[in-house]
């Protein structure tokens, strides 16, 4: 049965009345999927290919294991296929700050139904994702699967109305997801998240001065961890608001985190701008065996730790850890 709520749900009729009219088959444009050919050249054709109807057009890429280096996805296409079946492969190239399946400059884009697989990276090269976001509108992730990145697994940065749910996302070197720089309207809703070297969801409000906060944002029903069960050197959180406002966190369970299971804070850049986190729901959230990183602030391993915040209501949560309140923060518990 499918869930919504909050955001999500204000969005459900925007994509159920972006029907697809047109489905095209990625191997008809010459992708073999056969796990040996770089499928790049071929995968774009048949995406510029989707992307040039006046209406919606779905991208079916069957199941086989597509190589490539990076993909650009245009507005009003669909791209899906069938999980675990259907392997996009990036071929490893050691360029900082890659993107590997992109959205950018484009509006109503949905992706489903498929794994994207860089199996054991070794070098962090930044945060942006396998999948990546930037100045996007109505873009949804359906039940898509990210095994491995040099950076975050999902990136988006000036995104507005993005749904990703029912999603796993594992062996990050960064964030599992992460959403930056005034994304707004955004429902990170009943993913999987785990094994991942930063945070598990984290919003930043980068850039305030130009970019604005994140906010309007609901983080529902994700289960977070383990990521650091030994406390060896895993040292992010499973959610964190930084700088972020207007936020609902609900029903969530996070566990065998190196930071705090749930962290609010402002961030401070200087000229870049100075953003406060606030208006924050916290409730319902179950939280185990969070904070085992051995080093770092200790204050940002507790189980809900909130500083330099406003605005912060927490209620009805469970942890095996107390929560953490710094003297100018204000919170309604």
């Amino acid at each position: 049965m499918r869930r919504s709520c909050g955001a999500e749900a204000a969005l459900s009729h925007t994509f159920d009345e972006v029907v697809s009219a047109v489905t095209l088959n990625a191997q008809n444009f010459g992708a073999k999927g056969d796990g040996a050919a770089n499928d790049t050249a071929a995968l774009q054709s048949a995406l510029a290919a989707a992307g040039s109807f006046a209406k919606s057009a779905t991208l079916f890429v069957p199941p086989g294991e597509y190589r490539f280096t990076m993909l650009d996805v245009p507005s009003g296409v669909t791209v899906a296929g069938v999980r675990g079946a259907t392997i996009l492969k990036p071929i490893t190239n050691g360029t900082t700050q890659i993107s590997r399946l992109r959205v950018l400059n484009a509006h109503d884009v949905t992706l489903r139904d498929f794994t994207i697989d860089e199996t054991n990276p070794t070098v962090r090269t930044g945060v942006y994702g396998q999948i990546s976001f930037d100045n996007v509108q109505r873009v949804r992730v359906d039940n898509v699967e990210v095994i491995g990145s040099s950076g975050a697994g999902m990136h988006a940065m000036m995104a507005t109305d993005l749904v990703i749910t029912g999603c796993v996302v594992h062996g990050t070197l960064a964030d599992g997801i992460h959403i930056q720089r005034g994304s707004k309207n955004v429902t990170v809703a009943y993913n999987h998240v785990f094994d991942v070297q930063d945070d598990a969801i984290g919003f930043v409000s980068h850039a305030q001065a130009t970019a604005g906060y994140c906010e309007n944002i609901v983080i529902v029903g994700n289960t977070l961890g383990p990521s650091d069960p030994d406390g060896t050197g895993h040292i992010g959180s499973g959610i964190a608001l930084i700088g972020a406002i207007g936020a609902t966190v609900v029903g969530n369970t996070i566990r065998g985190t190196g930071s705090a299971g749930i962290r609010i804070t402002s961030i401070d850049e200087g000229a870049s701008g100075f953003a406060l986190a606030g208006n924050i729901l916290i409730t319902g959230n179950r939280l185990y065996d969070v904070g085992k990183y051995t080093g770092g602030i200790a204050q940002q391993k507790e189980g809900i730790a909130i500083y330099n915040a406003r605005n912060v209501n927490v209620v009805a949560n469970s942890s095996t850890r107390r929560w953490h309140l710094a003297s100018r923060s204000r919170r309604r518990v």
